[in-house]
């Protein structure tokens, strides 16, 4: 008998839930992520700080995200721990928009980098098993995410250039509560609470997959360094909050088509060589980020 895959555009579908879920998460993150920096900036922070400020939520996924996600395995607690740190989230963003100096501004941001890193693995894992089960390419519900941080992106630029920042953390601050509740459509396979896991000493004799670590870190490192100075290079060059908007919505609505075909590019030319022209590609993109003097150009 030959399965039939299931439509993604089916109503009920687990696959659908996972792509709606992406697209309420990642909405609600560019109504604020692109211009976070920017304000920090505004507020008269340095440079070191605001890096600082950036590093803390990869640090979190490295210490707090580990425990919690064993803990949701364990217990049968994603949905639940995911709902909690999703709120979390929300309200820690709301009172970031409080203090003006370094030293409040930096325990608030580590408590918000410990919900974000909570949540962000344990519905990477619910979505990533249920286009597994249900044979749908995770590309294909992650590019909802892109499409709504996209225009999400696109359109709140000229708002917070005309209401302010303090509009955005109240409205960001909302914008968690369909997050949450498109979170309860997830669908969380239990049977996985008891496999074991294989020790770190085992998965280090794979060679390919160190170099794939090795790829890892340094890819993060650049986008890193991308996610945090983009825009505030943006507005050192002058530009203004669209721009800013645009720099993150323009990056992310180019990730459709890529998300679209991905799957078929890899299965055409291999996964190894996949990577590697989208290494090549991002290394252009950041030279070309290096020699841009005017918005524009930079856009």
């Amino acid at each position: 008998f030959m399965l039939r895959k299931p439509a993604l555009t089916q109503p009920g579908n687990p696959a659908w839930r996972g792509a709606l879920y992406y697209l309420c998460y990642w909405s609600s993150m560019a109504l604020c992520m692109p211009y976070l920096n920017v304000h920090y900036s505004q507020l008269g922070l340095t440079g070191f700080q605001i890096g600082l400020l950036g590093a803390l939520v990869p640090l979190m996924r490295l210490t707090a995200a580990p425990s919690a996600s064993a803990l949701a395995d364990r217990r049968g607690w994603k949905k639940r721990i995911l709902t909690l740190a999703l709120i979390a989230s929300g309200v820690f963003l709301y009172l970031l928009g409080i203090p003006k100096t370094f030293g409040l501004i930096l325990p608030i941001v580590g408590l918000m980098a410990v919900a974000q890193s909570i949540a962000t693995p344990i519905a990477d894992g619910l979505v990533a098993r249920m286009a597994a089960r249900y044979r749908v390419d995770y590309g294909k519900l992650r590019l909802w995410g892109s499409l709504g941080f996209a225009v999400a992106a696109l359109a709140t630029g000229a708002l917070w250039q005309r209401f302010g920042y303090g509009a955005m953390f109240i409205v960001g601050a909302l914008a968690v509560l369909p997050v949450a509740l498109a979170a309860q459509g997830l669908q969380e396979d239990r049977s996985t609470q008891a496999k074991s896991r294989l020790p770190i000493s085992h998965l280090l004799r794979d060679h390919g997959l160190i170099a794939l670590f090795i790829a890892n870190f340094l890819i993060g490192a650049g986008e890193g360094l991308y996610i945090t100075f983009s825009g505030v290079y943006m507005d050192v060059l002058g530009g203004a909050e669209w721009m800013i908007g645009g720099l993150f919505g323009l990056s992310a609505l180019v990730e459709l088509p890529a998300m679209q075909y991905a799957g078929a590019l890899a299965r055409r030319i291999g996964k190894p060589l996949t990577l590697v022209i989208s290494y090549a590609l991002m290394a252009a993109a950041f030279l070309g980020y290096s020699m841009s003097r005017t918005p524009l150009i930079l856009l």
